[in-house]
């Protein structure tokens, strides 16, 4: 069983980036589990520690409570941006907590479904990525390497202000 373990199979894979604050959060609609995989895959591979559903729901628990906790326990979010994830009211849900959290979302585009109302509100600060324009493998490299920027320790820096006074309490 530590043979499993060391392995990977279980989103740990040997050399990852762990700890608190460093996973990964991967948001998808369930049809577009093949993609969400291929992305975990390549990032885990990268060396990030990823957190996606169903695999990592400990059993017994409830399904709402370790998709709360787990971006809660997250530094950023990565979602698979489709017409079916547009569709799913779970996909809202999980932009909405990632937000409200003030985690990065990276967005990986693979159609062009119009976006609704909400997903323009959460998504409107950031380029994603278009896995249209240069291939799916293309556009997994361009997300290792924005996941990588938002996990560097210059971008851990340049989150945490130097001086909190400089804070704004007003809204924008």
């Amino acid at each position: 069983m530590a043979e499993l373990a060391d392995s990977g199979i279980y989103g740990n894979p040997a050399g990852a980036t762990t700890g608190p604050g460093r996973r990964v959060f991967i948001s998808y609609a369930s049809q577009d589990a093949a993609m969400a995989q291929q992305v975990c895959t390549a990032l885990e591979r990268a060396g990030f520690l990823c957190w996606i559903a169903p695999r990592d729901v400990v059993p017994g628990t409830l399904y709402a409570d370790g998709i709360v906790r787990a971006i809660n326990d997250s530094t950023i979010l990565v979602l698979i941006l489709s017409q079916s994830a547009v569709a799913s009211a779970h996909v809202g849900k999980e932009l909405e907590r990632a937000s409200s959290k003030r985690h990065p979302i990276i967005a990986l585009r693979t159609d062009n479904a119009p976006l609704p109302p909400a997903f323009e509100y959460f998504l409107s600060e950031s380029q994603w990525i278009d896995a249209g324009a240069g291939g799916t493998n293309a556009a997994i490299v361009s997300l290792i390497g924005a996941v990588r920027q938002h996990l560097s320790p210059a971008a851990d820096m340049s989150r945490t202000p130097s001086h909190p006074a400089s804070q704004s309490s007003t809204p924008l």
